[in-house]
Protein backbone atom coordinates (compact mmCIF):
# COMPACT_ATOMS: atom_id res chain seq x y z
CA UNK A 1 0.00 0.00 0.00
CA UNK A 2 0.86 3.08 -1.06
CA UNK A 3 1.72 6.05 1.56
CA UNK A 4 -0.71 8.55 1.31
CA UNK A 5 -1.10 12.03 2.33
CA UNK A 6 -4.02 14.96 2.45
CA UNK A 7 -3.43 17.48 0.24
CA UNK A 8 -5.78 20.35 -0.74
CA UNK A 9 -5.00 22.97 -4.03
CA UNK A 10 -2.14 25.22 -3.19
CA UNK A 11 -4.40 28.01 -5.66
CA UNK A 12 -6.94 30.85 -4.44
CA UNK A 13 -9.00 29.91 -7.36
CA UNK A 14 -10.68 27.04 -9.22
CA UNK A 15 -7.76 26.09 -11.09
CA UNK A 16 -6.95 22.61 -11.50
CA UNK A 17 -4.18 22.03 -8.84
CA UNK A 18 -3.12 18.47 -9.82
CA UNK A 19 -4.73 15.82 -12.45
CA UNK A 20 -2.79 12.75 -12.17
CA UNK A 21 -3.41 9.04 -12.78
CA UNK A 22 -1.57 6.57 -11.31
CA UNK A 23 -1.98 3.22 -9.61
CA UNK A 24 -1.07 4.18 -6.23
CA UNK A 25 -3.98 7.00 -5.32
CA UNK A 26 -6.73 5.72 -4.41
CA UNK A 27 -9.19 4.67 -7.32
CA UNK A 28 -6.08 4.97 -9.60
CA UNK A 29 -6.47 8.62 -10.36
CA UNK A 30 -6.78 11.77 -8.31
CA UNK A 31 -8.22 15.30 -9.55
CA UNK A 32 -7.93 18.64 -7.41
CA UNK A 33 -9.43 21.93 -8.10
CA UNK A 34 -10.74 24.27 -5.53
CA UNK A 35 -10.48 23.78 -1.18
CA UNK A 36 -11.36 20.09 -1.04
CA UNK A 37 -8.87 18.07 1.13
CA UNK A 38 -8.10 15.09 -0.80
CA UNK A 39 -6.25 11.76 0.06
CA UNK A 40 -3.61 11.22 -2.24
CA UNK A 41 -0.32 8.79 -3.05
CA UNK A 42 3.23 10.76 -2.37
CA UNK A 43 3.78 10.00 -6.31
CA UNK A 44 6.77 12.15 -7.66
CA UNK A 45 4.18 14.38 -9.48
CA UNK A 46 2.58 15.44 -5.79
CA UNK A 47 5.97 15.77 -4.34
CA UNK A 48 6.51 18.28 -7.36
CA UNK A 49 3.53 20.26 -6.40
CA UNK A 50 3.75 20.38 -2.84
CA UNK A 51 7.49 22.25 -3.92
CA UNK A 52 6.18 24.22 -5.76
CA UNK A 53 2.99 25.61 -3.99
CA UNK A 54 0.67 24.04 -6.37
CA UNK A 55 -0.95 21.96 -3.44
CA UNK A 56 -0.85 22.05 0.32
CA UNK A 57 -0.20 19.61 2.75
CA UNK A 58 -2.73 19.44 6.01
CA UNK A 59 -2.85 17.71 9.18
CA UNK A 60 -4.48 14.20 8.79
CA UNK A 61 -7.92 14.60 10.74
CA UNK A 62 -8.87 13.56 14.12
CA UNK A 63 -8.35 9.79 14.29
CA UNK A 64 -10.82 10.00 17.12
CA UNK A 65 -13.68 11.97 15.17
CA UNK A 66 -16.23 9.90 13.12
CA UNK A 67 -14.90 9.43 9.79
CA UNK A 68 -16.81 11.10 6.65
CA UNK A 69 -19.08 8.60 5.07
CA UNK A 70 -19.30 10.72 2.09
CA UNK A 71 -17.27 8.88 -0.96
CA UNK A 72 -14.79 11.22 -2.45
CA UNK A 73 -16.40 12.96 -5.33
CA UNK A 74 -12.90 13.13 -7.03
CA UNK A 75 -12.62 9.62 -6.91
CA UNK A 76 -15.36 9.21 -9.50
CA UNK A 77 -14.33 12.40 -11.77
CA UNK A 78 -14.13 11.41 -15.57
CA UNK A 79 -10.89 13.42 -17.21
CA UNK A 80 -13.54 15.89 -19.29
CA UNK A 81 -10.76 16.97 -21.12
CA UNK A 82 -10.88 14.49 -23.19
CA UNK A 83 -13.61 15.94 -24.78
CA UNK A 84 -12.67 18.49 -27.84
CA UNK A 85 -12.84 22.19 -26.63
CA UNK A 86 -12.75 21.33 -23.31
CA UNK A 87 -9.43 22.31 -21.39
CA UNK A 88 -8.33 22.26 -17.92
CA UNK A 89 -10.21 25.57 -17.29
CA UNK A 90 -13.31 24.90 -18.16
CA UNK A 91 -13.26 21.32 -17.07
CA UNK A 92 -12.44 23.26 -13.20
CA UNK A 93 -15.57 25.23 -14.09
CA UNK A 94 -16.98 21.86 -14.77
CA UNK A 95 -16.40 20.33 -11.86
CA UNK A 96 -17.24 23.33 -9.61
CA UNK A 97 -20.79 23.44 -10.76
CA UNK A 98 -21.28 20.08 -10.52
CA UNK A 99 -20.43 17.92 -13.24
CA UNK A 100 -17.69 15.59 -13.33
CA UNK A 101 -18.38 12.52 -15.39
CA UNK A 102 -19.61 12.12 -19.08
CA UNK A 103 -22.79 11.13 -18.05
CA UNK A 104 -23.60 14.13 -16.33
CA UNK A 105 -22.50 16.13 -18.92
CA UNK A 106 -24.48 14.34 -21.63
CA UNK A 107 -27.24 14.55 -19.43
CA UNK A 108 -27.18 18.11 -19.03
CA UNK A 109 -29.07 21.06 -21.47
CA UNK A 110 -26.91 22.73 -23.38
CA UNK A 111 -28.62 26.60 -22.95
CA UNK A 112 -28.32 26.31 -18.75
CA UNK A 113 -25.21 25.14 -18.95
CA UNK A 114 -23.77 28.14 -21.63
CA UNK A 115 -25.20 30.62 -18.76
CA UNK A 116 -23.05 28.89 -15.78
CA UNK A 117 -20.26 28.88 -18.10
CA UNK A 118 -19.15 32.31 -19.01
CA UNK A 119 -17.35 32.47 -22.34
CA UNK A 120 -18.84 29.44 -23.55
CA UNK A 121 -21.46 29.57 -26.67
CA UNK A 122 -24.31 27.30 -26.22
CA UNK A 123 -23.33 25.58 -29.70
CA UNK A 124 -19.74 25.25 -27.74
CA UNK A 125 -21.92 23.43 -24.95
CA UNK A 126 -23.82 21.38 -27.32
CA UNK A 127 -20.84 20.11 -29.26
CA UNK A 128 -19.24 19.30 -25.77
CA UNK A 129 -22.56 17.56 -24.38
CA UNK A 130 -22.77 15.62 -28.09
CA UNK A 131 -18.89 13.69 -27.80
CA UNK A 132 -20.15 12.88 -23.57
CA UNK A 133 -23.51 11.37 -25.33
CA UNK A 134 -20.65 9.12 -28.08
CA UNK A 135 -18.79 8.18 -24.81
CA UNK A 136 -21.69 7.07 -22.80
CA UNK A 137 -22.89 4.96 -25.16
CA UNK A 138 -19.77 3.34 -26.37
CA UNK A 139 -19.36 -0.61 -24.95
Amino acid sequence: MADLITVRSGHNDKRVALWERHPSHPGGEVFIAGPKDVRVAHTPEVQKRLAHGGLVRVDAPDPTSEPDETPDESLFADSLSAIKGIGPATEADLVSIGIRTFAQLAEADAEDLATRLNGSTVNQVAFWIEQAKAIVRAP
